[in-house]
């Protein structure tokens, strides 16, 4: 996974995930920690670990050019023109696959496999930063 999202996030400078582990071994970027365990901010936010809720204008205040949703069951049908109906656990990522402002503000960019279960990433790029 690490290995397959390195050249993904080469250009990165600020990348948003839930699981930011493997992210942090895979980018020199910035990370905004979907969870709050290394930022107090969105560690105030209501919610526990994976249900914090981090809104589109919150996260957008916070400028990523990567944003990386887990995908519990694979991609969709549609793959990656369908992301918007990626089937997560976490709360935070599902309020983030739902909510419009994110669909424009970024589109797919890639999906990243987590191993043979069909579970994986998928790696959205910001618009603005395409448009740059």
């Amino acid at each position: 996974l690490v290995a397959s999202a390195r050249p993904l996030l080469a250009d990165a400078s600020r990348v948003a995930a839930l699981d930011i582990g493997w992210v942090s071994a895979a980018t020199e970027a910035d990370i905004v920690d979907l969870a709050g365990l290394t930022d107090l901010e969105i560690a105030s936010l209501p919610g526990g670990h994976t249900s914090k809720r981090v809104g589109a204008m919150f996260l957008l205040d916070r400028a990523p050019d990567a944003l990386l949703l887990y995908g519990s069951r694979g991609l969709p049908a549609g793959g990656l023109a369908a992301w918007q109906e990626l089937v997560t656990p976490h709360a935070v990522e599902a309020r983030l696959i739902d909510d419009e402002v994110i669909a424009r503000h970024f589109a797919p960019a890639a999906w990243l496999p987590l191993g043979a279960t069909g579970a994986g990433y998928v790696l959205l790029r910001s618009q603005k930063a395409a448009s740059d």
